[in-house]
């Protein structure tokens, strides 16, 4: 089944976004999110913010060639408001899974 963003699999659904220099949500808001991990597939550093636009050099960066972000529930805290990237070059990708 198609969704927004990526390919459901099961408990999760796949995405995989192109990131620029502008910010671009990576994971919509979803109170049904319980956990999620995004890894930069780039070889440009990408910077994440929650529920708002980053910044260039701020916010969490995702390292490129495999840096990654993700956060599980049963650890304590879920972020489950959008996610938002950014980078300082076009149509780099950032992808991952969030599982429902």
């Amino acid at each position: 089944m198609l969704t927004e963003q990526g390919v459901e699999r099961g408990g999760g659904i796949g995405v995989s976004v192109l990131v620029g220099v502008t910010a671009t949500r990576v994971l919509a808001k979803n109170s049904a999110r319980r956990a999620f991990l995004l890894v930069n597939i780039s070889d440009t550093d990408i910077y994440l913010a929650f529920d708002s636009a980053p910044v260039l050099l701020s916010g969490i960066p995702l390292l490129a060639n495999g840096g990654h972000f993700g956060q599980d529930g049963e650890q304590g805290y879920l972020w489950q408001g959008d996610i938002f990237a950014i980078c300082s070059i076009a149509a780099k990708t950032v992808a991952g899974m969030e599982f429902l």
